[in-house]
């Protein structure tokens, strides 16, 4: 009979488990044009400015349900 010690490891192997399924899942962000403005730069945005108002723009997204 599994006591309370063995079911919370269980659950929290599970809970890494389904971690990793999501983590394998996500696809990486394009690297070589800027995701806000589109400009050539070397990473995923050009400035932080850009940055910022794509994670902005995503969170709001997430909030009403679109992202």
């Amino acid at each position: 009979m599994a006591d309370f010690a063995d079911e919370a490891q269980d659950a929290m192997e599970h809970a890494a488990y389904l971690a990793s399924l999501v983590r394998k899942q996500t696809p990486s962000l394009p690297v070589g044009e800027c995701l806000e403005c589109g400009d050539v730069t070397p990473g995923s945005f050009c400035c932080p400015d850009c940055r910022d108002g794509y994670e902005l723009r995503q969170k709001m997204r997430r909030i009403n349900g679109q992202g």
